[in-house]
């Protein structure tokens, strides 16, 4: 199973982020600014997921105490 998830992962990060980067590459501050938007979307991402669980587990919290 991780395996399979690491073998999908990177054919993913390889068609996101490696093939535009190369693409890019010549106009360095593009490359850059395209780092940079991939890395901020995946911390609003992230942020979004954390918020999704605490939203879970108040819901559990609240069904446990009615």
């Amino acid at each position: 199973m991780y395996s399979c998830y690491g073998v999908l992962g990177g054919i993913g990060l390889g068609v996101g982020y490696i093939t535009p980067v190369s693409t890019l590459v010549k106009l360095s501050v593009f490359a850059g600014m395209f780092v940079v938007a991939l890395v901020i979307s995946l911390l609003v991402r992230l942020d979004i997921k954390k918020r999704k669980e605490e939203a879970k587990q108040r819901e559990k919290s609240v069904e446990l105490v009615s």
